[in-house]
């Protein structure tokens, strides 16, 4: 399977999020990045939101 095929797939299905913040920084708006991701305008509340479910935060620090 083509790579970015897989990946289109994978971010339709998995609920990948943009910090806004970043996606302003960049000038990036919905028709830059890949049908599925959602740009999230209050990131730092939905990281939150996501480590208190269970999820690991990880960056690159």
């Amino acid at each position: 399977m083509n790579r970015l095929k897989a990946l289109h797939e994978c971010t339709a299905h998995c609920g990948v999020e943009l910090c806004g913040a970043t996606a302003q920084a960049h000038g990036w708006g919905y028709g830059d990045i890949l049908p599925g991701i959602k740009i999230n305008t209050d990131a730092m509340a939905r990281t939150t939101q996501l480590v208190q479910e269970g999820y690991v935060k990880i960056s690159e620090y």
